[in-house]
């Protein structure tokens, strides 16, 4: 028991003269460039990956030891001096019962190689240090710590340590440099091996669930490295980008690419963004800004633009992109005879780049307003000038169908890593997409591909809807890509038509070898059938797999002979 019990005037001002103190500490780590901080728990258990515990009992701890906090380390300094008025009560209070006989209770810390962190008894150790003690009793759960940590280590900083122990976690997990002699992959910060760790994992499930088989670990890691990580850093080592931006390893810089994407479009005056645009067109020429693009759920056009007329025409607006080309005007004679039977509204958009465009297009909407009215077909024209890309992301809700056309064989053989431009379009409008292909426009002879997905489910109501409204002739096919896919998926869809009416033919086909084996078997159907249009669900896959790993949308889009609708 202390000989003297403090009053509350001594407790106030005691508490003032630890105030400044903190502020003394903080002026005094400014000038040396070292942390007067607590170092956040949570934040070191994270960085170190730490997770087994053991109890170590009642100890005596030095304060000097005690770095950090699992809770209110904003409101001490590293030294436990309070920085916040609002702590005045509180400490006052505590400073006054630890000169009382019975003192205090014990602190409870956690304890990571030779420092400490407190779980419970922040104010306690600052009245202690206050009082001038040197050590504190204390309950204590150890952490085991993967690398030794000192208090030295904690002020240089806890990053150099944190990625040491992430790299060699992340060797021991991938066994990278046995599979793959030479391989080297450095990061400058932390956190990133786990991310690489993530761009392994998520191509590998999808491979599997293609194929029905599961994916050996040591199979993904070098199919990741051989065909993203690979490609990625050679691109990145052509442009020289590692010179504009010295300090970044090809690891940071990939890591970067992929985590910034939407990113890529960003103004040519922003250095880091024009050469990573640099790097992007070195491989094709994608759009990007919807790879970080929330997409819609299935039927949410249906839903938003369909229901609520109660009768019509369900494509009662139409879009596509006008220009100046042969091919955009074929376009236009191609939909037409569509929107004709369909009585749909046509809306041409033309997207200029500057009001001196104007002047040049007028001949072009004058022509499509002229072809509109001889088929009697509703119409409307959009001018945009400096719409990103075709600008179909930015005006795409008020419509039921877009209608794009179908590049070469060559051109939808491009952007090998990233995508098709088709890809980015289907992604951003919720409505569905019609690829016309040049050589086959008409729409008489339809094949749907139906898995029985959310989105698939959809494809099968439009595909209803044509078979009726466009006078097509219907087939399905279901593909048995796994135990989802059955001969009663077929039958459910063939039911579903049965019962509007429509009389189609069904095709249950086993999927062909290879992570594309679902979609060449549904073009061999096609191709057998003599289907003017493949209809098919969008892939339900997020952008981040599709880097990686091809959908069965995409492989149709980028190999069919004939138009393809795809439906959201």
């Amino acid at each position: 028991m202390s000989e003297h019990l403090p009053t509350g005037a001594e407790a106030h001002s005691k508490f003032d003269h630890a105030k400044r103190q903190a502020m003394v500490e903080g002026m005094v780590a400014l000038v040396r460039g070292k942390p007067s901080d607590l170092l956040p728990f949570d934040d070191v258990q994270r960085k170190l990956g730490l997770h087994i515990t053991r109890e170590r009992g009642l100890q005596q701890v030095s304060l000097d030891q005690i770095v950090g906090s699992a809770g209110k380390y904003h409101d001490f300094t590293r030294s436990f001096w309070p920085r916040n008025e609002k702590l005045r009560e509180r400490w006052k209070w505590i400073y006054v019962a630890a000169h009382d006989f019975r003192g205090l209770p014990p602190v409870e810390l956690y304890q990571v190689g030779e420092v400490y962190f407190v779980k419970d008894g922040n104010h306690r150790i600052s009245v202690a240090r206050a009082l001038g003690s040197k050590t504190i009793e204390a309950y204590v759960t150890e952490y085991i710590s993967p690398a030794p940590l000192t208090v030295a280590i904690v002020d240089a900083g806890l990053d150099a340590l944190a990625l040491q122990i992430e790299r060699e976690r992340f060797l021991g997990r991938t066994r990278l440099p046995e599979l793959r002699l030479g391989a080297q992959i450095e990061l400058s910060q932390p956190g990133g091996y786990d991310t690489l760790l993530e761009h392994i994992a998520v191509p590998a499930y999808v491979l599997s669930q293609q194929t029905g088989q599961p994916v050996a670990w040591d199979e993904a890691v070098t199919l990741w490295y051989d065909d993203v990580y690979t490609p990625v850093v050679r691109a990145i080592r052509q442009q020289d980008l590692q010179r504009r931006y010295p300090g970044r390893s090809d690891a940071d810089l990939y890591l970067w690419l992929m985590e910034h994407r939407d990113a890529l479009e960003l103004a040519e005056e922003q250095a880091l963004a024009a050469a990573a645009r640099q790097f992007v067109e070195t491989i094709g020429r994608p759009q990007l800004r919807w790879l970080a693009e929330a997409r819609s759920e299935p039927g949410a056009w249906r839903t938003r633009r369909v229901l609520p007329r109660s009768d019509g025409p369900l494509f009662a607006d139409i879009l596509l992109p006008l220009d100046e080309t042969d091919a955009a005007w074929q376009t236009v004679q191609d939909v037409l005879p569509l929107a004709e039977l369909a009585k749909s509204r046509l809306h041409g958009l033309w997207n200029g780049q500057s009001l001196e465009d104007f002047s040049r297009v007028g001949a072009l909407l004058r022509h499509f307003t002229a072809a509109c009215q001889a088929r009697g077909v509703a119409w409307q024209v959009r001018a945009e000038i400096g719409l990103a890309g075709d600008g179909l992301d930015v005006i795409s809700g008020g419509y039921d169908l877009v209608v794009l056309r179908q590049g070469d064989a060559e051109a939808r053989q491009q952007d090998e890593l990233l995508g098709t431009q088709i890809q980015g379009v289907i992604r951003r409008v919720a409505c569905p997409v019609l690829v016309l292909s040049p050589a086959k426009p008409r729409l008489s002879r339809v094949l749907l591909a139906y898995d029985g997905s959310p989105y698939a489910e959809e494809a099968l109501y439009v595909a209803a809807h044509l078979a009726t409204t466009w006078e097509a002739r219907l087939a399905v096919v279901t593909v048995e890509e796994n135990a989802r896919t059955t001969s009663a998926t077929l039958d459910a869809a063939l039911s579903y038509l049965r019962q509007q009416g429509i009389d189609a033919r069904g095709f249950f086909k086993g999927a062909q070898p290879g992570p594309a084996g679902a979609a060449r078997t549904i073009l061999q159907v096609a191709a057998e059938q003599g289907s003017d249009l493949l209809l098919l669900g969008d892939s339900g896959y997020s952008p981040f797999v599709e880097l990686f790993v091809r959908s069965t949308v995409d492989h149709v889009l980028r190999e069919a002979g004939c138009s393809v609708m795809v439906c959201g």
